[in-house]
């Protein structure tokens, strides 16, 4: 087992921590931040979503030897949402769970609050871990608090102490609501005027889910890291050729999955059918010749998938409320 400090690693090309790292010089707008350090230890990718409100983390590690990474922290940070989404590591902080090793499995989750932290992270030879957390700056967590009191006061109440504390005894398990969720925030484009909103509005959606009473006697059915990069990679295939889509058995088979994993996993992932996913895409195609091209409907018809025109103008007309042809006369 190899001992190192987390916080004074110089190959960091990124500040990086396990837990979050400090809140405060918050930007005025959105800034999102990607890294990637590799050694004989261990390689990481870091990405960091900062607005002025919460900062998000999303970072992946890949253990080439056991390690145990310390840290410690004397950033305050008032609340922050944490999920494993793949890998299980065990782990141990100073004022939790007096002393004893925290056990993560993959899709767990917990919030914490923290006025300082120290303690260490173990994580085999050959793992892989990725991990997901949301930091939120004071006047946010006071809002959230004021919204929340009956899931959050005591925590916060504790912080104002200046004592750590954390939501649940208990890890939670990362619903297929949160992981749909978590996708859905990653895939946010953060460079447009509306991106702020945007995340905001998922991260709350997340917080809701996380926060919900848990479900009983309900038989969760989350997906793995391991499939949801099969779904991806799915969901690629299909958009190659939109033309000569593979039927859902195909498509299963080359992604390396089953016909029932795929639905279930478009549903949870897209919130769409595998079929609802391709029709999107031939629309997007669609609306971009007509506004951009002179091509006749019937060749942007063909072009899209679509062996009559009648049924490309039925589906553009359910989809968009309109026919091709008003949607290019009103271009």
């Amino acid at each position: 087992m190899i001992k190192i400090d987390v916080t004074s690693l110089s190959e960091f090309q990124q500040p990086v921590s396990f837990y979050s790292p400090g809140i405060s010089d918050r930007p005025a707008s959105v800034v999102d931040h990607c890294a990637h350090t590799e050694n004989h230890l261990f390689a990481m990718d870091y990405r960091m979503i900062e607005t002025p409100d919460f900062t998000i983390h999303d970072i992946t590690t890949s253990g080439k030897k056991a390690l145990k990474m310390e840290e410690y922290t004397n950033e305050c940070i008032p609340l922050s949402l944490n999920c494993a989404l793949k890998g299980s590591f065990a782990c141990k902080c100073a004022h939790f769970g007096k002393g004893k090793d925290n056990i993560w499995q993959e899709s767990n989750l917990n919030a914490y609050s923290v006025s300082s932290m120290s303690g260490y992270m173990v994580c085999e030879a050959g793992s892989e871990i990725k991990q997901f957390a949301i930091s939120f700056s004071e006047p946010f967590s006071r809002k959230l608090v004021a919204m929340m009191p009956n899931h959050l006061e005591r925590m916060w109440e504790r912080y104002d102490n200046n004592c750590n504390s954390r939501l649940f005894d208990c890890n939670r398990e990362c619903t297929p609501e949160i992981q749909s969720t978590i996708c859905q925030l990653c895939r946010i484009k953060t460079d447009g005027e509306c991106a702020r909103l945007l995340l905001e509005s998922k991260v709350l959606e997340l917080l809701a889910f996380a926060l919900a009473p848990k479900r009983e006697n309900v038989v969760a059915c989350p997906l793995s890291a391991a499939d949801r990069e099969k779904i991806m990679e799915a969901r690629n295939i299909l958009l190659q050729d939109v033309c000569h889509p593979p039927s859902l058995s195909k498509l299963a088979i080359q992604a390396g999955t089953n016909d029932f994993k795929l639905k279930h996993g478009f549903r949870e992932l897209f919130d769409n059918t595998v079929y609802g996913i391709l029709t999107k895409q031939r629309m997007n195609q669609a609306c971009n010749c007509l506004h951009n091209t002179s091509l006749p409907v019937a060749d942007i018809a063909l072009l899209t998938g679509f062996e009559h025109q009648s049924s490309f103008t039925k589906a553009f007309q359910r989809i968009l409320g309109m026919t091709p042809q008003e949607y290019r006369n009103n271009g």
